[in-house]
């Protein structure tokens, strides 16, 4: 059950060092609340408002990793204020009533 092993998590980092054109995996952990540490490449650097909603990292980078995973671990008021942040903009960006919108739209654009 994917819910049960992300709410097991502290932090949730995605580390690809390819781009992705849309990480649903980072979704699924902001939806939880949790705070993501991504790589700054593809899909999470427009789902990410870095520093606010998660945090970005220079792909191949694992210093950068590093750091920012100690800083979360050591800072659990931050670590929490983030994963808020990531729910609400998953709330207000991806959710379900935002993409039916957007699609709609989009089909009444093409149509007329």
């Amino acid at each position: 059950d994917i819910p049960d092993l992300i709410n097991s998590f502290d932090i949730m980092i995605h580390s690809s060092i390819e781009p992705e054109p849309f990480g649903r995996v980072l979704i699924e952990g902001m939806c939880l609340g949790k705070a993501v540490i991504a790589t700054d490449i593809g899909g999470p650097c427009e789902i990410i408002e870095n520093g606010v909603s998660g945090i970005l990292v220079p792909p191949s980078d694992p210093d950068a990793l590093s750091d920012k995973v100690g800083y979360l671990l050591d800072h659990v008021d931050i670590r929490q204020e983030i994963g808020n942040e990531a729910l609400k903009r998953v709330k207000e960006r991806f959710s379900l009533e935002k993409f039916s919108t957007k699609i709609n739209s989009l089909y009444d654009e093409i149509i007329h």
